[in-house]
C-alpha cells in the first residue's frame, strides 16, 4: 500500500486478508462497483450472468449465499449485502434490487463485540424505505463497561492472591492443588481462549488488544502465585487443604 510522503499510517497491510476480508477501495470506487452491480452503467456481464451472480444457494435462517454477496434482508427489505473486516477497519455493502439504490458504509475502527457497520447500514436502509428502524444489537458502550468491570475485578482478585502467597498468608494448599489451580488451569485457558472465540491468538491480540493484554496479565499473576506457593516449605505438623 502506497503512503505519500511525510504521513503515518496504523494500519498493518495484509495481503494474505484480500480473498477473504478486504478491498483495497476508496468510497467513489466502491459506489461505482455497486451501480455496476445494480446494472447502471458500463457492463462487463450480461443481464443473465448479473443475476446468477445475485442468485443464493444454500438458504440459512437469515440468508442465501450468492456469488460473493449474502441474498437476504436487511431492516426487512429484500437486499444483497456482504461485509469485511479487519483489525483496524470495516466496511459493508448493502445493495436493493428493487429500489435501485445501495447503502456503503466505511470505518476506520472494528471490533470483536458488533457489527457496527452493517447496524448502521441497516439504519440507513430502514430511513431511505421508511421502514421501523431496527435498534442495534449489542450496544457498544454497555458491552465494554461489563468486560471493563469484570477484567478489573479479575485482576483485582489475582494481585490478592499475589499478595497473600508472597506475606505467606492463607491455608496451605498441597503441591498437586497448586498446581491445578495456579498452573494448569490458567494453561487452559491461554489454549481454550482461541477456540472459544473461534480466532487465533495473533487475531485476538489485533482485535481486542486490551481484553488479550488482560488474560496475560492474570496468567503471569498465577504463574507467580503459583510459584510463591510452591517455593514455601511445608512447615511440620501444618495442615493441607488438598
Amino acid at each position: 500500500m502506497d503512503v505519500c510522503e511525510g504521513s503515518v499510517s496504523t494500519y498493518r497491510w495484509e495481503p494474505g486478508r484480500l480473498p477473504t476480508a478486504s478491498i483495497v477501495t476508496s468510497a467513489d470506487d466502491l459506489g461505482r462497483f455497486v451501480l455496476s452491480q445494480l446494472g447502471a452503467g458500463p457492463q462487463v456481464v450480461s443481464p443473465a450472468s448479473r443475476e446468477l451472480l445475485h442468485t443464493g444457494v444454500g438458504k440459512s435462517e437469515q440468508f442465501a449465499y450468492a456469488m460473493g454477496w449474502r441474498e437476504g434482508t436487511t431492516a426487512g427489505v429484500p437486499s444483497l449485502w456482504h461485509g469485511g473486516a479487519l483489525p483496524s477497519y470495516r466496511g459493508a455493502v448493502v445493495m436493493l434490487p428493487q429500489s435501485q439504490s445501495g447503502v456503503i458504509v466505511l470505518t476506520d475502527v472494528s471490533s470483536m463485540f458488533a457489527d457496527h457497520t452493517r447496524e448502521i447500514a441497516a439504519g440507513v436502509v430502514a430511513l431511505l424505505e421508511e421502514r421501523p428502524v431496527p435498534s442495534g444489537i449489542r450496544p457498544l458502550r454497555q458491552t465494554y463497561l461489563v468486560i471493563a468491570v469484570l477484567s478489573l475485578l479479575l485482576v483485582t482478585f489475582a494481585v490478592r492472591g499475589l499478595v497473600r502467597a508472597i506475606a505467606n498468608r492463607g491455608p496451605k494448599l498441597k503441591r498437586s492443588s497448586v498446581i491445578t489451580f495456579d498452573i494448569v488451569l490458567p494453561l487452559l485457558g491461554v489454549f481454550m481462549a482461541p477456540r472459544l472465540a473461534g480466532v487465533p491468538l495473533r487475531a485476538m491480540w489485533e482485535g481486542a488488544p486490551d481484553l488479550t493484554l488482560t488474560i496475560a496479565i492474570l496468567v503471569v499473576l498465577s504463574f507467580a502465585t503459583g510459584a510463591i506457593k510452591l517455593s514455601r516449605r511445608e512447615t511440620p505438623g501444618a495442615a493441607t487443604v488438598g
